[in-house]
């Protein structure tokens, strides 16, 4: 029988405006609107249903590429964030909301490993070396502060319950995903053909 071999490492960053690197450059905003219902005719009576109003998001969920309905999540991703918030809940601590954004570089963050063939926090693109580095550069805008947290796991088969345990029993893990200051969640999971799984799990408090 094949030993199944996990890996877990966690970071914790914060900045302030003036500690954002100068050079992060902004990516292009996503739509943050929903579009409005269409029109309703017949035969005998044309009648124009009321236009859905926009959704409207604060402006730290909106450079965040807006509410998790923007973002399809994966059945291994969408697991975490459950088994995330369950725990959080049962402590009474606020549940994190799921951010476009943080999915996106959470995926990335994911991939790259595989595809760079390294493990850790730090990446070979130096422009990208950190989450802190990877959301800002992201981030259409640069926020007055911001405090990421980065959970990493990888096992050499796809288990979720088994690497949310995994994360749980380490302390520096679990302290990210107890975190009462963090409101936004970004999950990335990526599975490589021979089934060996990566994720990151992103947290963020972010102000404007």
């Amino acid at each position: 029988m094949t030993a199944i071999v996990q890996r877990v490492a966690a970071e914790t960053e914060s900045a302030d405006g003036e500690a954002c690197p100068a050079d992060a450059e902004a990516a292009e905003p996503e739509s943050a609107t929903a579009a409005g219902t269409e029109t309703a005719t017949s035969a005998e009576t044309e009648t124009a249903t009321e236009q859905a109003p926009p959704v409207r998001y604060d402006k730290a969920t909106a450079m965040l590429g807006g509410g998790p309905e923007k973002v399809k999540l994966t059945e291994e991703e969408r697991q975490f964030v459950e088994l995330v918030n369950k725990e959080r809940k049962s402590r009474d601590i606020p549940e994190l909301t799921v951010a476009p954004l943080l999915v996106q570089t959470a995926r990335a963050k994911s991939r790259e490993m595989h595809d760079l063939n390294y493990w850790g926090h730090e990446s070979p693109d130096k422009k990208r070396r950190t989450a802190m580095y990877r959301l800002l550069d992201a981030l259409p805008e640069q926020p007055k502060t911001m405090l990421v947290g980065e959970n990493l796991y990888f096992c050499t088969e796809v288990l979720v319950e088994s690497g949310h345990k995994a994360l749980m029993n380490s302390p520096t893990h679990r302290k990210n995903i107890l975190n009462p200051e963090y409101r936004y969640i970004g999950i990335g999971g990526f599975i490589a053909e021979d089934k060996r799984f990566w994720v990151t799990e992103h947290f963020l408090k972010i102000d404007y």
